[in-house]
């Protein structure tokens, strides 16, 4: 980061891409060792949920706001859906944040430039049901029984590396804390919607 700063001196065109490539490299690294942090804190505090009423459109408009500018560097439009379930809900609103964080970053991140990513919920039977919908790469039907392993490495977006996986655990393991799940569809060249399906004690 230091050396691309103008402040340091001009670097040639050849410096200039090497330096990239390893700030790029590093930025990949630092975002997979938080990700690993966040998966044995999750899994050490399991059942530890601190649910606090939370009303789902908030929820999904904290979480838009917080990738807007992940989605415009790359050129997506990511939005809210209208239709939310009015009233609270009792989440632990800290996790299912964490949780959606990954699902919109792995959405914007496989969703080339002039995409889509869209976030809404809705009540289902006594559950919360939240989707991340993209119009992005898609997954193999091949690679859809493995997505959720810790060691799957599918390939990269229209740009950037392969993922490692990592988000899509942590969105499991907090769906699952909650006593629910993540399901997911997808077609090749046509996108993915992934949705968690989150019980709501009695319905409310």
């Amino acid at each position: 980061h230091m050396l691309l700063e103008p402040s340091t001196g001009e670097l040639s065109e050849a410096q200039r891409e090497l330096v990239t490539t390893a700030r790029d490299d590093t930025e990949r690294l630092r975002s997979m060792v938080e990700e690993l942090l966040d998966v044995v804190r999750i899994e050490a505090e399991a059942g530890a949920l601190h649910r606090a009423p939370i009303e789902p459109a908030v929820l999904l408009s904290e979480v838009v706001e917080a990738h807007r500018a992940l989605a415009q560097e790359k050129g997506v439009r990511l939005e809210v859906e209208p239709g939310a379930p009015e009233g609270e809900v009792a989440l632990d609103a800290e996790r299912i944040a964490i949780a959606l964080a990954n699902l919109v970053s792995n959405a914007v991140r496989h969703t080339p430039a002039g995409g889509r990513v869209a976030l809404a919920a809705a009540r289902d039977d006594g559950s919360l049901r939240i989707t991340v919908a993209d119009t992005g790469d898609g997954i193999d039907p091949a690679d859809l029984p493995r997505i959720f392993e810790r060691s799957v490495s599918l390939p990269g977006g229209s740009e950037g590396p392969p993922g490692h996986g990592l988000g899509l655990t942590i969105a499991r393991e907090i769906a699952m804390q909650h006593g629910g799940e993540i399901q997911v569809t997808s077609a090749l060249g046509k996108g993915s919607v992934f949705t968690l399906v989150l019980p709501l004690d009695g319905g409310r």
